[in-house]
Formats: C-alpha cells, sequence, structure tokens
C-alpha cells in the first residue's frame, strides 16, 4: 500500500523557480512541479543559503498548491540574503497546505528579508508565516480562509533586527453554519515599522441558524 506523503527537500546555495515546467536542477525548480507535489499532498521544502527567486509566473500568475505545504527558507545573515517575487502580482495559493517563508532560518545575525506578491490559503488549518530579519517583509496582500471555512488559516508576521513590516491587505475570514466553532487569527511582531497599505480584515462568525460559537 502507498504511505503517507512526505516532505522533498531540496537545498542549494540559491534556488530559482520558474514557470510552468522544464528540466529541474538542484538551483532550478519549476513552478507545475511544485504544484503537482503540493496538491498530491507532499509538503515542498526548498531551503537555499542565500537566496530564492520566484521568477514571473507569466501563464497565468499563480502557483496553485493544495494540501502540501509549500516552504521557502533561507539562511539570511547577509543583507542581500532573502525570498524575492520577480512580479508582485503574482500568487502563491494552497487549499489547507501552509505557506511558510523564513528569511532567518541561519544561527548568525538575521538580516534576510522578503518581497513577495500575494499569498493565500483557501482552506481549513492553512497557515501564512512569514519571518524575517532586518531586510524586513514587504508583501503585496494576504488571505486565507472563506465563507464556509470554520478555521481560517492563522497569519503570523514577524521581523527582528529592526526590520520593517510592508503588507498590503490582509483578509482572514472564518464561517460555520454547524456546530463547530469558527475561528481567525491574525499576529504581526515587527522588530521596526509597520505600514500596512490597504485594510485589515479578520473576522469569524456563524449563521444565525447555528448553535455554535464564533470567537
Amino acid at each position: 500500500p502507498n504511505g503517507k506523503p512526505g516532505t522533498i527537500l531540496l537545498d542549494p546555495a540559491a534556488i530559482t523557480i520558474y514557470d510552468g515546467t522544464g528540466s529541474a536542477t538542484s538551483a532550478t525548480v519549476y513552478e507545475q512541479w511544485i504544484e503537482s507535489q503540493s496538491v498530491a499532498g507532499v509538503n515542498v521544502a526548498l531551503a537555499a543559503a542565500d537566496t530564492i527567486t520566484m521568477s514571473a509566473l507569466a501563464t497565468d500568475g499563480v502557483l496553485q498548491g493544495g494540501s502540501g505545504d509549500i516552504s521557502l527558507s533561507v539562511l539570511g545573515d547577509d543583507v542581500t540574503d532573502g525570498i524575492f517575487f520577480d512580479d508582485i502580482t503574482n500568487t502563491i495559493r494552497t487549499t489547507i497546505g501552509d505557506i511558510i517563508l523564513n528569511a532567518g532560518a541561519g544561527s548568525g545575525a538575521v538580516s534576510g528579508g522578503v518581497n513577495l506578491g500575494n499569498l493565500e490559503t483557501t482552506g481549513n488549518d492553512g497557515h501564512i508565516t512569514i519571518n524575517a530579519g532586518s531586510g524586513g517583509i514587504r508583501v503585496a496582500s494576504i488571505a486565507t480562509g472563506g465563507i464556509g471555512v470554520e478555521a481560517a488559516g492563522d497569519v503570523a508576521l514577524t521581523t527582528v533586527n529592526n526590520g520593517d513590516i510592508t503588507t498590503g491587505p490582509i483578509t482572514i475570514t472564518a464561517s460555520t453554519n454547524s456546530n463547530w466553532m469558527a475561528s481567525a487569527d491574525l499576529n504581526i511582531n515587527a522588530g521596526g515599522g509597520l505600514i500596512v497599505n490597504g485594510d485589515i480584515n479578520v473576522t469569524a462568525f456563524a449563521s444565525p441558524a447555528s448553535t455554535g460559537t464564533a470567537y
């Protein structure tokens, strides 16, 4: 019988994620390969010493995952280290898979930053986590959950070493018409300044017909 889906880890000095499909190397990954693994329930962890760059997704603008987590991580011990979208109108989206972006995985001074497009999860417990150092966090928009999602994914943004956080709209929506609780959670911890370019909406509600609890 088939076993439980596991995790695929790639770990070169730098990684580039390219649009569409092609022949992968240790430093080159293609969008459709990540999509196929995540949709199959396999966690994809890309870890690089210096940088991870997602080139422009010219085909449809979306890296569409599924139930498998998508994790991008760099050591972040140099000011040029980080995780970057070439086109910040592009999106990484999953269903219940977590999206984890860590620009400070090293043990030294955390200097790495992230410059990202849109991050979205659409199912229960699809969490979005971003960590960075003095290079800060810049993200176009974040959204988790939706109508009928009882446990919208938590959103956590953290910087250290005086790193600033600049974010576009953040939307977290949980709702239920059953006897279950609806939950939504946002945690922002900026080591430096915080700029929000848009609205922050964190909503958890139960249908009037429900006897459940929303909080």
